[in-house]
């Protein structure tokens, strides 16, 4: 029932609205900088430790 309304609530019409692309990269890259850094770094000390912990036998 609730896919049957999401089809039927889809044929409305799609205006897009002019985007402003140095404002939404200065956003990502003046804003979210820090935590992104964190996060890969987070991240590729999982990918060595998953590596270390793989290879000990």
């Amino acid at each position: 029932m609730v896919f049957a309304t999401l089809i039927i609530d889809a044929g409305q019409t799609f205006t897009p609205v002019r985007q402003n692309i140095t404002s939404i990269s200065n956003y990502f890259f003046y804003t979210y900088i820090v935590p992104f850094e964190l996060l890969s770094l987070i991240i590729v000390g999982g990918i060595i430790g998953m590596l270390y912990i793989a290879g000990r036998e």
